[in-house]
């Protein structure tokens, strides 16, 4: 006599499995946007933090040193670096930085720049010893995120709008 094997009771159905598999598919399917946002919160939070930091040591340097330093925005490829005045007045890449030019993501836009010196496609800040200090801001944005960095005499300040 052939005998039948004991069933498993602890074993899944396959409805139960496919049940529990759509489930699942539906809560990545919801939350995979939320992830993608956060990312690129995170990329202009970064960016944003880089900038004040770059901006605090260019003050720094200036008051340092007793020469002009340069803060420079190149719009078109989306760059920042900084220059010093050599003894000349002339404006020179400051290399000793950690890098010399850093870019800004492709997803984070530049836009409402105030305070600044355009030139063709570069917006500048000249922070001068032996002029008042400038005020100055300008945004950066992604599709659901603003931070807006204000330069206040010798003072630095990030301000996020969400949209």
């Amino acid at each position: 006599m052939i005998q039948k094997p004991p069933k498993n009771l602890n074993a899944f159905t396959l409805f139960e499995l496919i049940v529990v598999l759509s489930i699942i598919s539906a809560m990545v399917a919801v939350i995979l946007p939320f992830a993608a946002r956060s990312k690129e919160g995170l990329k202009i939070i970064e960016q944003s933090h880089d900038i004040e930091q770059t901006i605090r040591y260019a003050i720094a340097l200036t008051q340092d040193q007793h020469r002009p330093v340069k803060f420079v925005i190149n719009i078109k490829n989306k760059s920042y670096h900084l220059e010093q005045a050599d003894e000349n007045g002339y404006f020179k890449l400051i290399e000793s930085f950690l890098v010399a030019v850093r870019y800004i993501d492709n997803k984070i836009h530049i836009h409402d720049a105030d305070g600044f010196r355009q030139e063709a496609e570069e917006l500048s800040l000249i922070l001068d010893p032996a002029r008042p200090w400038p005020k100055a801001q300008f945004s950066i944005s992604t599709r659901d995120m603003t931070k807006t960095i204000k330069i206040n005499t010798r003072n630095v300040e990030i301000e996020e709008t969400s949209i």
